[in-house]
Parts: structure tokens; sequence; C-alpha cells
């Protein structure tokens, strides 16, 4: 089952190519939210509170309104995406409409490391690794899930060097490999 198609005062125009306006507006909130995050006293309250959220409140921060205001806007942010994806590419809204890109997002802003711009790029690299696997599935038979796999590898390897940023292994050769505790760097915890 689906909608009638929208009609044109509800769609969002096409700008080229199969692409609408809704990317003008995702580059609007990378802006907006690169600008809020670096030069405001919220942004900072927001990073500080997201990195240790008790030293926060000990600074006189309220870690409540941080993590309301913050729950708000990404849900603010995820109704933009989905009226975007609806209004604008399928002009309709089909049941069962929900293709896990919330699922997707937390690798895309494990890649980003807190960095507005580093988010969208890493959100451009995983919307072409999803068109690049529909389309390599039609054209020569490569199973979907392959798309998932390489998802997968990107948060292992993420984890993995994080787990190498913040121990110190290595390989005693007077001791051997079993004997060598990993030692945690100072200033890192």
């Amino acid at each position: 089952p689906q909608s009638d198609r929208f009609s044109e005062a509800a769609t969002i125009p096409e700008l080229f190519g199969g692409v609408h306006a809704g990317l003008l507006a995702a580059l609007c909130m990378v802006v907006v939210t690169y600008v809020l995050m670096t030069r405001t006293r919220l942004g900072f309250e927001i990073t500080f509170v997201g990195s240790n959220d008790e030293a926060a409140q000990q600074a006189g921060m309220s870690k409540f309104y941080v993590y309301l205001l913050v729950f708000v806007v990404g849900g603010a942010f995820a109704a933009m995406g989905g009226i975007s994806e609806i209004a604008g590419a399928q002009g309709r809204y089909r049941a069962g409409f929900e293709p896990g890109y919330g699922f997707t997002a937390i690798p895309i802003a494990l890649l980003g490391r807190n960095s507005a711009f580093k988010v969208m790029l890493a959100g451009l690299f995983f919307a072409v690794l999803f068109v690049g696997g529909s389309s390599m599935e039609v054209a020569f038979g490569v199973p979907a899930a392959l798309v998932e796999i390489i998802q997968a590898l990107v948060i292992l390897f993420l984890i993995t060097a994080e787990f190498f940023k913040s121990y110190r292994v290595g390989i005693d050769l007077k001791r051997g490999p079993a004997e060598t505790p990993a030692q945690p760097q100072r200033g890192d915890d």
C-alpha cells in the first residue's frame, strides 16, 4: 500500500539529474551544525557534556538540558531527512518505508569523529557505497549483503584503531608476546 502521489506544491523540487533541493537543505544543516559546534557557547557545552557529563555538571552546566536539546535537534534533523526522502525522492508515502538510515548513521558518526564536515564526507562515502552496491547487484549479480559487510568492516577498523590509539600494544622480544601487558597511555583516559 502507498499514498497517492503528492501534489506539486507538497514535493521538493528537483535540481538536476534526480537530485532534489533536499541536498541544499542538508548542506545548510552541515554549515549550521559546524558554526553551532565550533563558534558558540552551546556547542562548547554540548562537546563538554558529551565528553564528561559529570565534570560538566560540576562546572554548572545542566546535562539534562543539553541531552534534551541534542535529542530534539537530532530528531528534527532525522525528520527533515525523512521528509526529504519521501517528498523529494519518492513523491509519495509507502507503507513500510524504513530504509534503516538510523543504523547507517552510527558508523557515519563514528567515521566523522565529531566533525560536521567529516560526517558529511562519511555520509557521502556510505551513499556511494549503497548506490554502487545496488548497481553492482543489478549489473554483476554481487550480493547486496556486501554493502553491509563493508559497513561492518568500517566499524571494526574504527574500533581497532581506537584500541591501538588508547593502548600501547607491542611485543617485548626479551619476554615474548604472551608476557607483554597492554599499557594505557597517560592523558587519554
